[in-house]
């Protein structure tokens, strides 16, 4: 069986926050930022702490923690250190190992440096999703999309569309 096909036992723990946990192995992630500010949240161990929050465009991620080395990354790989000028951009998420606590642990942590973005044609998926004569079969198709070809600002909109039209 390979770690890709296995369960992180922190996903079952409900956290309210990203970590490396939810990374697959050896895969990085790249996500969009919909807004950062100052938060309050309960740590680990349930103190009331308050800190740096990312919040992501993408809506099946959870918020993550931004501290001082992933602060410093992001300010890197995105050439500014105002947090008005991170909304709307993009960063890449990996694991590393490192050593905090007394203990090795898998950490999350912002590559310092601007993701590639992946230029993609977007007509072959749009001719997918507006073949579709029902709203199993479009929910299938939509789901066999690549994650870029779901992002697609012309592939949304044509799901949208076709999802109203649809039963």
């Amino acid at each position: 069986m390979s770690e890709q096909t296995l369960t992180h036992y922190r996903k079952l723990q409900h956290p309210d926050f990203i970590g490396a946990y939810a990374l697959e192995p050896g895969k990085d992630l790249i996500l969009t930022i919909a807004s950062v500010r100052n938060e309050s949240f309960k740590s680990m161990d349930g103190k009331q702490e308050e800190g740096i929050i990312i919040r992501w465009a993408e809506p099946d991620y959870k918020p993550m923690i931004c501290n001082a080395t992933n602060g410093k990354s992001i300010t890197k790989a995105l050439k500014t250190p105002y947090i008005e000028q991170w909304v709307g951009q993009k960063i890449q998420l990996y694991s590393k190992r490192i050593r905090a606590f007394g203990e090795d642990m898998d950490a999350l942590r912002v590559r310092e440096y601007a993701p590639k973005t992946e230029q993609i044609d977007p007509t072959t998926a749009i001719a997918k999703v507006n073949a579709c004569q029902t709203l199993e079969e479009l929910k299938a198709v939509y789901s066999g999309l690549t994650k870029a070809e779901q992002a697609h600002p012309e592939v949304v909109k044509a799901k949208d569309a076709r999802k109203g039209e649809v039963k």
